[in-house]
């Protein structure tokens, strides 16, 4: 499975395919994993939506009707709700994102759609819901999932019956949304729970429905235990994917740091894999100053001993035999002197053994 696209990058640099990614990640997470129902979004510091893993629309404010987005633009930090967009109920978690002077760029909003909940509702305890929005939020469905509403009040779940939603008519819409708690009503025993929103105002009532015939009422609590852990699974998939992102973000910062104080240091540094040096510091380039850059050195020499004076006392390309670089790791407690001319004047240098090592072979030389 692969891992979900550079949202910092996108950010600062702007990403085309970044749609194409986001979609292939989310269906790789319903085709290879449990999660079927992940939608995710990279939205800006000023709360537009630069790409959706579910559509090709993009490029909209999304403040005036996503009341948590408002908030993570005043306050960067991590949040986790039930939320109405534009598209459905889902519960969301959003991660702010920043760059390397902690600067706010935007947020990452992953979104879990209800309908795996569910789902996962009717598989385990074979109940029906109808998951009903406040009709406050009528206006700003414009782009309703679902397309169902009960005299303005949006019915959430895709797998909503028409058999369901003729029962809750009969009840009253509005009575059942206020309602909190189980009842018996037409041949059903029907739970309902409510969902608020950040400020506790409610938002929306899940309505499940079995036949009173076909149920025990012991699974009254049954079901409302299966509905927390379910909610849980999903919490914990959103959680698994923002400490992806934090752990490369600290990958990204460490290696910063790493490259700073290579970068900064006195000493001629440079990393070399035995058969050639990959990069080198600032102070390397200060000393070999006809060269900008690694590639421009090896255009000159495959080696730092071609610039070695063959003098006895110092080190040789070969010293008994033995390559220079290998001679110096092997003989670690010996003080080892290099004679470089350059720019026809003779430098001195004392070569330190190798600070680091991958496997068996030695990465980094000191001089």
């Amino acid at each position: 499975m692969t891992s979900p696209p550079n949202f910092k990058n996108a950010l600062l640099n702007g990403d085309p395919d970044l749609q194409k990614k986001l979609a292939h990640y989310t269906h790789q997470l319903k085709t290879l994993t449990k999660y079927k129902g992940v939608w995710i979004q990279l939205v800006d510091k000023n709360g537009v939506s630069l790409a959706r893993s579910w559509t090709t629309k993009k490029g909209d404010n999304l403040t005036p009707v996503r009341k948590d987005i408002a908030s993570m633009i005043e306050n960067p930090r991590r949040i986790n709700n039930f939320s109405v967009g534009k598209f459905a109920l889902t519960f969301k978690s959003m991660v702010p994102i920043f760059d390397d002077n902690d600067r706010f760029l935007g947020m990452v909003d992953v979104i879990s759609q209800i309908d795996s909940i569910d789902q996962a509702l009717s598989e385990m305890s074979h109940v029906h819901s109808v998951v009903l929005v406040d009709k406050r939020y009528r206006k700003q469905l414009t782009n309703a999932f679902t397309g169902k509403f009960i005299d303005d009040y949006y019915v959430a779940n895709i797998d909503a019956t028409e058999p369901d939603v003729a029962l809750i008519e009969r009840y009253g819409v509005e009575r059942a949304f206020k309602h909190s708690g189980y009842m018996v009503f037409d041949g059903y025993l029907v739970v309902t729970r409510h969902i608020s929103d950040l400020s506790g105002q409610p938002m929306a009532t899940w309505v499940t429905l079995k036949p009173l015939d076909s149920f025990e009422f012991i699974h009254v609590y049954d079901t409302q235990k299966q509905f927390i852990v379910m909610t849980l699974f999903i919490v914990l998939l959103l959680i698994f994917l923002l400490a992806m992102m934090y752990f490369k973000r600290q990958a990204e910062l460490e290696k910063r740091f790493f490259f700073e104080v290579f970068d900064t240091s006195t000493e001629i540094v440079y990393v070399s894999n035995h058969r050639r040096i990959l990069f080198a510091n600032r102070r390397f380039f200060e000393f070999f100053d006809t060269f900008q850059n690694v590639e421009e050195f090896h255009q000159s020499y495959h080696c730092i001993c071609e610039l070695f004076v063959p003098e006895e006392g110092y080190l040789r390309r070969y010293m008994d035999g033995t390559y220079w670089f290998d001679y110096v790791v092997e003989n670690k407690d010996k003080s080892h002197y290099a004679k470089i001319r350059w720019h026809d004047r003779d430098y001195i240098f004392w070569s330190k053994p190798p600070i680091f090592r991958r496997t068996s072979e030695p990465i980094t030389s000191v001089c």
